[in-house]
C-alpha cells in the first residue's frame, strides 16, 4: 500500500496502522494519536490542532469509531488541511485480538476479553461503558505505541484513568491535554448532546461556577469552594458532587498544589449529567488579559 503524508489516508486494517507506526518511530520520529470517539466534530479540532503543534515531523494518527465508508470526503478535506495523516477507522469486535496471531481468532462477541478496570475516584461510577472506554484505549496505545497521546480536558476523568493505565502497564506514550472547547457562552462543546435551553442554561451556570472559583484561586481551596458553591445555589443547582483534588483526582493534601482540579456534576433531565472541570493553581493570582 502506498502512503502519503499529510492525506488523511484512511486505514482500516490493525496490521498497516501498526507497521506505519512502526516504521515512522524507528525513523526516530515521533508518533502522536488523537482518539475521536464515532464522531468527528469541531470539538477534536483544538486537540488535532494541539497534537500537530507537539513535535515537529510527527506522524499525526485520528483514531475513531466511524466506519470507513462513512467518513465523507468533506471531513476528509478538512482534516488533511490540518495536517492529518491517518484516519485509523476501527470497530471493538477487530481489537479483541492480535491479527497477526492464527491462534486468537478475531471475537464478535460484544465487549473486550481482556478488560482494564479503573479504580474509583468517587466521582462518576464505575460503569461497562467506563471499564469498555479505558480497555479500548489501552488496545489502541498497545497496536500503535504512540509517542504522545491527545485528549481532551472535557472527559477530565477518564484522561486520569488513562494516565493512571499508562503508568501501571509501563507504556511509552507522554499525555497531553487539550484545553475545552466552549461555545460563546462558556459550554463545553459536546455535539453529541442535544439539550433544551433550560438544560443549556443549566451548563452556562456550571461552567460559570466553575469560572468563579478559578477567580479566587489564590485565596485557597476553601475560598474557591465556596465561589464554586454560591453561585450553584444562587442559580438553585445542588451539584451531584463538587469538590477540589489534586491532579489526579486523589485528595488534596497540598494547600498550595499548583495543579489541583476543581470539578462539579450537575444532574439534567433524562438521566444525563452535566460535568465540569478546570485546573486550579491554588495560591496563585489568575492573571488579567492584556489590554
Amino acid at each position: 500500500m502506498s502512503f502519503q503524508r499529510g492525506q488523511a489516508q484512511i486505514i482500516s486494517e490493525i496490521s498497516t496502522v501498526q507497521r506505519l507506526s512502526a516504521a515512522w518511530q524507528k525513523l526516530g520520529r515521533p508518533v502522536t494519536l488523537v482518539p475521536t470517539g464515532e464522531l468527528l466534530h469541531i470539538g477534536y479540532l483544538g486537540m488535532v490542532e494541539a497534537a500537530r503543534a507537539l513535535a515537529q515531523q510527527p506522524l499525526l494518527i485520528l483514531a475513531t469509531r466511524m466506519p470507513a465508508a462513512e467518513i465523507a470526503a468533506k471531513e476528509q478535506s478538512h482534516l488533511q488541511t490540518l495536517g492529518v495523516d491517518i484516519i485509523f477507522s476501527y470497530q471493538d469486535a477487530r481489537l479483541n485480538s492480535s491479527p497477526n496471531t492464527a491462534l486468537n481468532p478475531v471475537s464478535e462477541q460484544p465487549g473486550f476479553r481482556t478488560q482494564i478496570h479503573p479504580i474509583s475516584h468517587g466521582l462518576e461510577d464505575i460503569t461497562p461503558q467506563r471499564i469498555q472506554a479505558l480497555s479500548r484505549m489501552v488496545r489502541l496505545l498497545g497496536i500503535l505505541r504512540p509517542t504522545n497521546l491527545v485528549l481532551g480536558e472535557r472527559d477530565y476523568e477518564e484522561i486520569v484513568d488513562i494516565q493512571q493505565a499508562i503508568t501501571d502497564l509501563y507504556l511509552p506514550t507522554k499525555v497531553h491535554i487539550s484545553p475545552v472547547r466552549r461555545t460563546v457562552q462558556g459550554i463545553p462543546i459536546n455535539p453529541q448532546l442535544n439539550l433544551a435551553a433550560a438544560e443549556e442554561e443549566k451548563m452556562l451556570f456550571l461552567a460559570a461556577a466553575i469560572s468563579a472559583g478559578q477567580a479566587v484561586a489564590d485565596k485557597g481551596a476553601a475560598a474557591v469552594l465556596a465561589a464554586t458553591a454560591e453561585i450553584l445555589n444562587d442559580a438553585g443547582l445542588t451539584p451531584d458532587y463538587l469538590d477540589l483534588r489534586s491532579w489526579d483526582l486523589a485528595p488534596l493534601l497540598d494547600p498550595g498544589d499548583p495543579r489541583a482540579r476543581l470539578i462539579a456534576a450537575i444532574p439534567l433531565n433524562q438521566g444525563i449529567r452535566a460535568i465540569d472541570s478546570a485546573e486550579i493553581p491554588l495560591g496563585v493570582a489568575p492573571q488579567s488579559p492584556p489590554a
